[in-house]
């Protein structure tokens, strides 16, 4: 299940940084991998500061989905984080 995460432009700046290394950066990690998500941008090459901020979890399940968005809303810099929606038929 995907979970969108749109944080801060600090916070993304910093979780683009490699390694994270401590403070919020660490703690959304540490969250995401402590239900077996991983975390990757949205839009990997963006130069243009709002599309830097989306980030997508890989969450794998349901369950884990909705409790990995709801302990990153909990964090500094998280300004908000769903579990997006099935693609629908046409």
């Amino acid at each position: 299940m995907d979970v969108i995460v749109q944080v801060s432009p600090e916070l993304a700046a910093a979780l683009r940084r490699s390694p994270v290394v401590g403070g919020p950066a660490a703690e959304v990690i540490a969250a995401a991998g402590a239900l077996g998500a991983s975390l990757r941008p949205v839009h990997p090459e963006a130069r243009a500061p709002e599309l830097a901020r989306h980030f997508v979890l890989d969450a794998p399940t349901l369950a884990a989905g909705r409790e990995v968005a709801a302990r990153l809303r909990a964090l500094p810099g998280v300004e908000g984080a769903y579990v997006k929606p099935p693609d629908a038929q046409p």
